[in-house]
């Protein structure tokens, strides 16, 4: 897709300096070694519009790590860079040219006491001919498990931490950890499996045909596209997921449309903000008449 990284800012907090090119190689300035932090992840802004920068920080990585980021959503791209003394990472993502819409950001890499460890958090842009709400970052909280931690929205694969020594950051944890309290996370709704169904599915040429899509997570764009005999009709429309999960599409056909077979895709983001396709398909016919392939194809409103 068309979204660029590169470095929007200089964390001179942090002492890191991270140039990341469109090729997605990086260059390293780290400050002098001070020590690591709890991995967490942040994005910001987390919604503004389309062309607007947004800035990734991670931390809790093993100094000197290669930490790879992805960015999927409308648009998707990659990215790699070094964690500096202090076990961070920063990254600047360009939008300019990004459809809207909501965008899921994945970094990844060494843990800074063992393991590897996988961050996530979300943006949304505005733009791009959506009106659909951004969805909620999964809040950063933690809750102790076999003998070290884990988080909501993090995912942190470590069979047991070390024995907590002068130079490590974090004491051994206990049943009862002092810096990590129980608590309990929270949700977006849950929608089910995201599935279609269409109120018929052999369509007269000039008749039409509903199409509702469930499972979709509340306030996204969810996207149809329609492939058509011969790829001469192919069209696509939009729709926004409504509370209830559920996307409708009314889909209208011409007598000059293409007779045969039409199949569909409907393409959109689940209850947990994953980027899930299901198909959908139907036929047109006209009664005693060959299949044609004219230059129009149907509409949906």
């Amino acid at each position: 897709m068309r979204t660029r990284l590169f470095l929007a800012a200089t964390l001179a907090a942090l002492g890191l300096i991270v140039l990341v090119s469109q090729e997605g190689r990086t260059d390293l300035a780290a400050a002098q070694s001070t020590s690591c932090t709890s991995p967490s992840i942040s994005a910001s802004p987390s919604s503004a519009p389309s062309g607007t920068q947004i800035n990734v920080l991670a931390q809790g990585f093993a100094a000197g790590a290669q930490v790879t980021l992805t960015v999927t959503g409308p648009a998707q791209t990659s990215a790699t860079a070094v964690a500096n003394q202090n076990c961070q990472v920063a990254f600047g993502i360009n939008t300019v040219g990004d459809p809207g819409g909501n965008y899921t950001v994945v970094v990844s890499g060494s843990c800074h006491c063992g393991g590897t460890q996988t961050l996530r958090t979300t943006y949304f842009l505005t733009g791009g001919g959506t009106t659909a709400s951004p969805t909620q970052s999964l809040p950063f909280t933690a809750t102790p498990t076999q003998g070290c931690f884990s988080t909501v929205g993090v995912t942190f694969q470590q069979p047991s931490c070390p024995t907590a020594t002068p130079t490590f950051p974090f004491p051994t944890f206990t049943a009862t950890p002092p810096f990590f309290p129980t608590l309990s996370p929270t949700f977006g709704p849950s929608c089910g499996v995201p599935a279609a169904s269409i109120s018929n599915s052999r369509i007269r040429a000039g008749q039409g045909t509903n199409i509702v899509a469930t499972g979709f997570l509340p306030g996204s764009s969810v996207l149809l596209q329609i492939n058509s005999p011969g790829g001469v009709n192919n069209f696509s429309t939009t729709a926004a997921a409504q509370g209830n999960c559920v996307a409708s599409f009314a889909v209208s056909t011409s007598p000059t449309d293409a007779v045969g077979h039409y199949s569909g895709q409907i393409i959109g983001q689940n209850s947990a903000g994953n980027t899930v396709i299901v198909n959908v398909d139907f036929d047109v016919f006209v009664d005693g008449r060959r299949p044609r392939f004219p230059s129009r194809a149907p509409t949906s409103p």
